[in-house]
């Protein structure tokens, strides 16, 4: 019985940890703050890809890796 309720009370606090996690991912950023680390999908186009500085290999890039002005 005590597994169980214990079993029972770990499933709970791993859902409301999800929950929470989940809710603050989104909230947007306040005005003037820094964007939060995130990846972006490559342009499809050869062209932007030169323009930003981005290696043509893979499907994701980071902010960070724009070598535009």
């Amino acid at each position: 019985m005590v597994r169980k309720i214990s079993s029972l009370g770990v499933a709970v606090l791993v859902l409301l940890m999800v929950r929470v996690t989940g809710a603050a991912e989104n909230i947007p950023p306040k005005e003037g703050s820094p964007l939060p680390e995130m990846e972006l999908l490559l342009p499809n186009n050869p062209a932007d890809l030169k323009y930003f500085g981005l290696p043509s290999g893979g499907k994701t890039f980071k902010l960070g890796m724009i070598k535009a002005k």
